[in-house]
């Protein structure tokens, strides 16, 4: 294993990155050294190729879910290596985001599917206690790859996932996902169960 100039090590892509209250360090196991911290909002690095070139991976997160995911299932970063880190740690948050605490008390979200095509239908959150029906699965987390883990390339999917996002965890539907918030909301452990 090599490190770069700011002694962070370099390698081991696949690993998943956990983070501690603080938001100081970031640990997991590559053998037996620690992975980079999760980048403060002036640390992400841009994407240098493709159809996001130019924007950073909590920015795409917020607009194209679904190409993260597509990203990660095809390993598409092996440089700039902070890339392949700040993936992993995007991968992670994105699938563990919290609901604000003291809106939804004893609450889920429930993301209803298609029957047959596994496409997704509604996201919501719902009462812990209310019965569902239909193809529908629960999580106390909001998950923004729900969407292409069901059906990959599921594009309206995503959309839905977004607005629920600005919904329920924003609490503005008509918020702007605009590339600092998303860099804000990503460098923020609070947001995430981890």
């Amino acid at each position: 294993m090599t490190e770069n100039a700011n002694n962070e090590p370099q390698g081991c892509p696949d690993t998943q990155l956990s983070q501690d209250s603080s938001n100081s360090a970031s640990e997991a196991s590559c053998g037996s050294e620690a992975t980079p911290r999760t980048p403060a909002p002036t640390d992400w690095v841009d994407i240098p190729f493709g159809k996001n070139k130019g924007k950073s991976l909590p920015q795409v997160a917020l607009s194209d879910p679904d190409w993260i995911y597509w990203a990660y299932k095809n390993r598409i970063f092996k440089y700039p290596q902070d890339l392949t880190w700040q993936l992993a740690d995007v991968l992670q948050k994105a699938s563990r985001i919290i609901l604000p605490p003291g809106r939804y008390p004893d609450s889920e979200v429930e993301y209803a599917y298609q029957d047959g095509s596994e496409k997704l239908e509604s996201v919501r959150v719902v009462a812990s206690s209310e019965v569902s029906y239909g193809a529908v699965y629960r999580s106390p987390f909001l998950n923004l790859f729900a969407a292409s883990q069901a059906a990959p390339r599921d594009k309206m999917g995503g959309k839905i996932i977004l607005r629920a996002f600005k919904k329920y965890v924003l609490g503005n539907e008509n918020a702007v996902l605009r590339r600092e918030l998303g860099e804000a909301f990503f460098s923020n452990s609070a947001n995430f169960a981890l």
